[in-house]
């Protein structure tokens, strides 16, 4: 049974649905396990009482999740959070939702050489140790353009830089605000999914399901590469 854990870091308990949600989604869509709705639900509620970790089982995999929350949020002697990282051995998942979740350089490292793949949804990096057992030359990239990128996080609340919204329906994963062109909800999804046509991995008919558009909608994003940061985005399968 594969191991997969879930790492993210709350400002308070209102982003923690959110959290979980893109996490599970993210499983679901990029590893190929699903656990049933009462599960999350379960886990939702678990941690909006202030639990930092909780545990879930699917028929082929195990979940745990650890949420990293404001002190008073917290119920008394809570688990550590950042125990969930032990969870995932060989073949394993560590799946972080920001960057900042991520963990420091030296300790991915140790996770790494375990055999597990650490996942940074926000960033599109999914970054694994080399077949011969070290880290590959793209994986210590990965590291270092986590670590740079920490301090450097989109934040939706500020415009995309340099882009002004010329009129017209605003694009895929954008919202206007004072003339500005800002990351609306679903800017990372959006990314992530451009990402994935752009690389051979998905269809512009499956990019479009999965975004509810039309594959013209797909198209017309990817002409706008600048705007969703695609340079920015470096997949390692080492």
């Amino acid at each position: 049974m594969r191991r997969i854990a879930i790492y993210t870091i709350a400002e308070g308990k209102d982003t923690i649905n959110a959290r979980i949600e893109d996490a599970v989604e993210y499983i679901s869509d990029e590893l190929g396990h699903d656990f049933p709705h009462s599960k999350i639900r379960e886990a939702r509620r678990k941690h909006q009482q202030g639990h930092t970790v909780s545990q879930h089982e699917s028929d082929d995999a195990n979940l745990k999740i650890g949420i990293d929350m404001p002190p008073g949020d917290r119920i008394e002697d809570a688990e550590k959070p950042g125990s969930v990282a032990d969870h995932p051995r060989e073949d394993g998942h560590l799946i972080t939702v920001t960057e900042r979740d991520a963990p420091p350089a030296e300790p991915m490292r140790i996770l790494m050489k375990r055999g597990v793949t650490v996942h940074v949804i926000d960033a599109g990096l999914r970054v694994k140790s080399g077949k011969t057992g070290g880290l590959s030359p793209a994986a210590k990239r990965a590291i270092e353009a986590i670590k740079d990128t920490n301090d450097a996080k989109t934040d939706p609340n500020e415009p995309l830089t340099g882009h002004v919204h010329k009129g017209g329906r605003p694009p895929v994963g954008c919202r206007v605000e004072n003339g500005m062109l800002r990351a609306d909800d679903n800017y990372s999804k959006v990314r992530q999914t451009l990402f994935r046509v752009e690389n051979g991995e998905m269809s512009r008919a499956a990019a479009a399901r999965r975004l509810e558009c039309v594959p013209k909608t797909i198209d017309n994003a990817l002409e706008r590469r600048e705007l969703y940061r695609l340079d920015a985005i470096e997949p390692v399968e080492a």
